[in-house]
């Protein structure tokens, strides 16, 4: 019976989300309807634009984004964004294990790791675009930065509330310091840090094409930025809907990755 009623559930959801994915669409095409198409062009122009212009067009060529057509930029984006949260991810987890275990780094390091943490990520891309000049650089340094801060709270938390009765256990049964981070705090603490992982890389797809926008030579952003200033909206939503693949994508990859890891704790 159980598992009829979570099989429902699951079933039911989907529907749901569908439901959802198709009123959104509806709406859309009901307000593309309510005025021209330079301010919002319809879902049909835009899936036209998208299947036409993938690995070639004279509109992404003439702006100097080559004559692949969105392919390269789509690449772009995805390789700067996914190895920009891995390698912030790592960074991060390392120094929230720091913060959590070494008492002098803690002192030192947290509060301005507070400070940093409360400004706005969006509020910096202005002064990464400065510092680090026209390219993949200051997005890559942006996503960087901003993984590294969410992670090292995460990993923090994650060291400082498990539970130290099973450390404790393992120290009793002969393991060391570095054989108890490696056999039970990091496989306990996986689940929570993967899971922020996620939630990192979801939100990283907008930075990136915020910094693209200010100032890239390749990358989604970069081909609606110049589209907007022709006014080309159907080229701008085609990367609007573009971005929203390549995350729903990477998503769903995402969370089959973690199953697969953290099947164990589910037992």
């Amino acid at each position: 019976m159980s598992i009829v009623v979570s099989v429902t559930r699951r079933a039911g959801g989907r529907l749901a989300g569908l439901a959802g994915a198709l009123l959104l669409l509806a709406l859309w095409a009901w307000l593309s309807t309510r005025t021209v198409p330079t301010r919002l062009p319809g879902p049909d122009a835009v899936l036209r634009v998208m299947a036409e212009s993938l690995t070639s067009s004279p509109v992404i060529a003439a702006q100097g984004g080559g004559s692949g057509g969105f392919l390269p930029h789509i690449w772009a984006t995805l390789w700067h964004t996914v190895v920009a949260v891995a390698a912030g991810a790592l960074l991060g987890c390392a120094l929230g294990w720091a913060l959590a275990t070494v008492q002098g780094v803690r002192w030192l390091l947290q509060p301005p790791l507070e400070i940093l943490r409360l400004v706005p990520s969006l509020v910096a891309v202005p002064f990464f675009v400065l510092w680090f000049g026209i390219g993949p650089v200051p997005q890559f340094a942006l996503i960087v930065g901003y993984t590294v801060l969410v992670m090292q709270v995460a990993a923090y938390t994650a060291v400082r509330d498990f539970p130290p009765h099973v450390r404790d256990y393992a120290r009793t049964m002969g393991a060391g310091r570095w054989a108890v981070a490696r056999t039970v705090l990091l496989p306990g603490a996986l689940p929570g840090l993967l899971g922020s992982v996620r939630v990192t890389l979801q939100l990283a797809w907008g930075l990136a094409v915020v910094a693209e926008l200010l100032g890239a030579q390749v990358g989604v952003g970069r081909v609606m930025s110049s589209a907007a200033r022709l006014f080309r909206t159907d080229y701008v939503m085609a990367g609007l809907v573009w971005i929203s693949v390549i995350a729903m994508v990477t998503d769903a990859v995402f969370r089959w990755a973690i199953r697969r890891t953290t099947a164990w704790s589910r037992d």
